[in-house]
């Protein structure tokens, strides 16, 4: 990326990619989206029927102007799109859907903090987290609330593929995070913590069980932890709660949030801790919002 180091570091930067593409009646669609977000702050989008990327706010505008980024960062990104729009194809042949619609988004990124660096690769079928990479043990991850066969079954196969391991040290953790070690701050940029809106609420009841959501949105940074407690004592990860990707705002903030299922009546039982940014806080199952 084209890019001129303007200011000194800030205590917390971050890089992160989000592509998606969709399919419909077991056909992958060509179009896909791209978005870069860049300190928290929405810097380049690029829609494949347009063909090009463009920058998201004047003085990005101001910064890239005369730089060759259109031609680099276009190049990149429609092998961003192609990639991924291979991966959904596979999605669909070990599930053999033929049918609906469907969607695939994936997130890569690199979060720096002081000395400490984050990297991360999601992707998300549907909206839901499926699977994600482990820097630590060097293997793919379902989450253990997943119950989709598809996860699975794509953990399995990507297990199996020493390529798809080289792409996470090749693509995030060397090209975005040497990428984003070599960028300083944006002169309209400045440091903000954005804690989240949390709204938990309860679905009407089916088969004597309540559905409880746990929602959490507009928080910079994007790292949060949702656990479900249960007379304040957490729940285990054999327990079914069901999890949302962390899904970007245009604005630059982030949405997620954790559901499970309950017996009716105990829902006064149950309450959702949410951690983000060193702080705690936990909210108790009523209709509303809470920040």
């Amino acid at each position: 990326m084209a890019l001129q180091a303007l200011k000194p570091k800030r205590s917390l930067r971050s890089l992160h990619y989000d592509i998606t593409v969709g399919s419909l009646d077991g056909f992958v669609q060509q179009r896909f989206i791209v978005k870069v977000y860049w300190n928290g702050e929405h810097v380049l989008h690029f829609d494949s029927e347009k063909g090009q990327a463009k920058p998201q706010d004047q003085w990005a505008q101001a910064i890239l102007r005369n730089r060759n980024w259109e031609i680099t960062e276009t190049t990149e990104f429609k092998e961003m799109g192609s990639n991924l729009r291979l991966t959904l194809s596979h999605i669909l042949k070990l599930e053999d859907q033929k049918k609906a619609s469907h969607s695939l988004q994936e997130m890569l990124g690199c979060e720096i903090k002081e000395n400490s660096i984050i990297a991360f690769w999601e992707y998300c079928y549907d909206w839901k987290t499926s699977i994600s990479y482990d820097l630590k043990t060097q293997r793919w991850m379902v989450s253990t609330s997943s119950t989709q066969i598809q996860a699975i079954k794509i953990k399995e196969s990507w297990d199996k593929d020493k390529e798809k391991q080289k792409d996470y040290n090749h693509r995030v953790k060397g090209d975005i995070c040497k990428r984003l070690q070599n960028l300083d701050s944006w002169t309209d940029l400045t440091e903000r913590t954005v804690s989240p809106v949390v709204n938990v609420n309860h679905s009407d009841p089916t088969e004597e069980n309540v559905t409880l959501t746990c929602w959490a949105s507009g928080f910079y940074p994007r790292n949060i932890s949702l656990i479900w407690l249960q007379d304040g004592d957490p729940l285990s990860s054999q327990d079914s709660q069901f999890r949302g990707c962390v899904l970007p705002h245009a604005n630059g903030t982030y949405e997620t949030w954790v559901s499970i299922k309950v017996p009716q009546g105990k829902e006064h039982m149950y309450s959702c801790r949410v951690e983000h940014n060193g702080k705690k806080s936990t909210y108790p199952v009523t209709l509303g919002e809470h920040g």
